[in-house]
């Protein structure tokens, strides 16, 4: 330890310390690779931006795929089913909010397959649900049940009595009459149709409009029945095409439902 009044010598750093020289070196000699790398930075960044987008665009045809059926262009099956029941959700909330179902299956469509071959079949229902779309409102939605079956949800739509005309099932019906395959017969459906009943469950629904399907198949294809429940007789089933009224015993045979139906007379 200096003794009191000794001076104190302070001396400068002739220099910085030396890691401080080599940090600063290293900033400078990144900033020109930087600078000498731009072009090939730019093309990476643009190879990152082109995959991305490839890869965005993958995943959106992805997810039409999962929604749209292919051979139809309606609503995938899953997708439907999905939306039949959060249609029938709102109903249940709003009484006053109808809806209307109607289930459709081409009529004899084996046969197509049989005699003319997949790749006519397949024309068929290509056919068919361009058809089916091109013929509802914009409020309504059609969707592919599986095989030759495919369905339509009608938001704000009831069953009420009405002529054939003016029933917007009846009008599918009468139009998918209308398409022309030159070599092959005329393609007929079997719809059946009917409304939510208030705090019903979806599959009672979804099976009163099944049932309507089988009955028209039952009373000769090529007509549009509407299924209406009856607090005395069940369910009543209107057939548009002959203005008749019937109801039906059901019975299961294996897997297949089979109708007996009775005509009601006034």
């Amino acid at each position: 330890m200096p003794e009191a009044g000794t001076p104190i010598e302070i001396t400068e750093s002739a220099s910085p310390p030396p890691l401080r020289a080599q940090g600063l070196r290293e900033v400078i000699q990144t900033t020109k690779e930087i600078e000498t790398n731009k072009p090939k930075i730019s093309r990476i960044h643009a190879i990152a931006k082109a995959l991305l987008q490839i890869q965005g665009k993958k995943l959106e045809q992805a997810e039409k795929q999962l929604s749209v059926d292919p051979l139809t262009g309606l609503m995938s099956k899953k997708l439907f089913e999905e939306t039949i029941q959060r249609e029938t959700e709102l109903a249940k909330r709003d009484p006053s909010r109808k809806l209307g179902f109607a289930f459709l299956d081409i009529d004899d469509f084996g046969k197509f397959n049989k005699q003319y071959g997949q790749a006519t079949g397949d024309k068929v229902l290509s056919e068919v649900g361009k058809t089916l779309q091109e013929n509802i409102r914009k409020t309504d939605i059609a969707g592919r049940e599986g095989g030759e079956e495919m369905g339509i949800i009608m938001p704000y739509t009831g069953t009420e009595e009405r002529s054939p005309e003016s029933n917007p099932s009846e009008r599918v019906r009468q139009a998918i009459m209308g398409i022309d395959l030159k070599e092959l017969r005329q393609i007929t459906v079997s719809i059946g149709t009917t409304e939510f009943i208030n705090n019903e469950s979806y599959e009672s629904f979804y099976n009163r409009a099944d049932l309507a399907m089988r009955a028209a198949k039952q009373l000769g294809k090529n007509r549009t029945v509407v299924a209406n429940p009856d607090p005395q007789k069940g369910i009543i089933f209107t057939d548009l095409t002959d203005n008749k009224k019937y109801t039906a015993e059901v019975t299961i045979e294996g897997a297949e439902k089979k109708l007996k139906m009775t005509e009601v007379i006034n």
